[in-house]
């Protein structure tokens, strides 16, 4: 587990290891969308936990600002039904 509370994993031969290690999260959705993630891609915690890597806690976005829109619409408008259904869609869409 790193600083910020990210739990690695040791692996050999992932494209994006760092070290050998690769943050869980992004090998849950890996596993999720039968690929490897490209770096830009950002997993998010819905529940905030960064040590909680269950896939139905995990949301993918293409790239920072998409995380970013996601963050400030939840910020502006709070868990709406518009909000609710893109995380139900969330896997609907990679």
């Amino acid at each position: 587990m790193d600083k910020q509370g990210y739990i690695y994993i040791k692996t050999e031969g992932h494209p994006h290891a760092s070290k050998g290690y690769v943050p869980e999260h992004r090998l849950v959705v890996e596993r999720m969308v039968e690929r490897f993630l490209r770096p830009e891609e950002i997993v998010h915690h819905l529940d905030q936990d960064k040590a909680n890597n269950e896939v139905n806690n995990l949301m993918l976005f293409k790239n920072a600002k998409e995380h970013a829109k996601f963050h400030n619409k939840i910020k502006r408008t709070g868990y709406t039904k518009d909000v609710i259904d893109q995380i139900n869609r969330r896997w609907n869409e990679q």
